[in-house]
């Protein structure tokens, strides 16, 4: 009788683990991505700090034209494994970055909400980076 009770917990025990095992998102993430006639690359590094991480990282398109913006913050792993962190850019630019974990890498959204340099805005895609 008391198994009965006990099986749904350890159930939802032994499908999380593997969820929170590798859990460890730090490591440094690149990528490029067609835009136009040129390609934007993004790269970010994501550093374990306590409880949370900080992020930093840059945009750039290959041809060097245009803004070239550096972004750094900090953030928390969230319930669903997702990393949401705060970031300023070097633009003075700043909002919320969303890092999703991936099989070989993370998804990173950027969204500002405090817009001091428009420049920036078109290159911060939604950007699927693998880890190196």
């Amino acid at each position: 009788m008391r198994l009965l009770r006990i099986l749904p917990l350890l159930a939802l025990f032994v499908l999380l683990c593997p969820a929170y095992a590798d859990s460890d998102l730090s490591g440094t993430y690149s990528g490029e991505h067609a835009v136009n006639k040129d390609t934007l690359l993004c790269e970010l590094i994501i550093t374990a700090k306590g409880k949370g991480y900080d992020i930093s990282g840059s945009y750039a398109l290959e041809s060097g034209r245009g803004a070239t913006p550096d972004f750094e913050g900090t953030g928390k792993v969230n319930d669903q494994g997702v990393l949401v962190a705060t970031f300023t850019d070097s633009f003075e630019n700043s909002g919320t970055a969303t890092i999703t974990p991936t099989d070989d890498g993370v998804t990173i959204s950027i969204r500002v909400t405090d817009v001091k340099d428009p420049r920036c805005i078109p290159l911060y895609k939604d950007f699927t980076l693998k880890k190196k």
